[in-house]
Parts: structure tokens; C-alpha cells; sequence
């Protein structure tokens, strides 16, 4: 059985797939910024990326694995949020970047494993 929330249309299933090439591009672009230390670039893509792809990657909840759709995710990625704030609050960019590129990446591999599930309609 399919969970309803991931049986999408053709362009549904597009657009997330443009997603995730928007995700994997911003990463990219990311890690070259913190090759060459310029971690204020670094971190405004993070937040433009995390920005873009807000709840997309997540596709369960514990209603829907105890109805019987067998798809159920954890995402403890908030924490990791509110510690960048923390820590940009407090002037540390560079641990702030560091926070939001594993957040960044968790999520996107959330949103890799939804798109492998998702069922096209007809």
C-alpha cells in the first residue's frame, strides 16, 4: 500500500526532482565556499537551501506507519537549527555553517528517500 502522500502527479514528481538538483547544487556550491573561507557566502546559501526545501522532505508521521503504510521517518534535524542559531548568535559563524551543512544534507537525504518512494498517478 502507498502512503496518499506520496502518490504524486508527473509534474508533482518534477518539481521535487528539481528540488533535490537544487539541494545537491547548493551543496556543492557550499563546500567551495568553505574551501575558500568565505563562510558568510556559505552560510546565506545554507539558509536559501534550507529555505527552499522547508517541510518537502518529510513524508510520515506515526498515524500514518500505525495505519498501515509502513513509512516512518524521524527527523531530529530541528535541533541542529536551533543550534546554528545559537551559535551565529554568539559570532561563531563558522560552527553555524558547519550546523546547517549536516542539517542540510540529513534533510536532503530525507528528500532522496521520499522521491524513491513516490508512486506517479495515472
Amino acid at each position: 500500500m502507498t502512503h496518499p502522500e506520496l502518490t504524486v502527479t508527473s509534474s508533482e514528481f518534477a518539481e521535487y526532482v528539481k528540488l533535490d538538483h537544487r539541494i545537491s547544487r547548493i551543496l556543492q556550491l557550499t563546500d567551495e565556499k568553505i574551501q575558500s573561507d568565505d563562510w558568510s557566502s556559505a552560510n546565506a546559501l545554507l539558509q536559501e537551501g534550507l529555505g527552499m526545501l522547508e517541510y518537502k522532505y518529510s513524508y510520515s508521521s506515526f498515524e500514518n506507519c500505525a495505519a498501515g503504510y509502513g513509512v516512518f521517518v524521524i527527523d531530529d534535524t530541528g535541533e541542529g537549527i536551533a543550534l546554528a542559531d545559537i551559535e551565529e548568535d554568539n559570532g561563531n559563524l563558522k560552527s553555524a555553517v558547519e550546523l546547517r551543512r549536516s542539517t542540510l544534507n540529513e534533510r536532503h537525504d530525507m528528500l532522496k528517500a521520499k522521491i524513491n518512494l513516490m508512486k506517479v498517478s495515472q
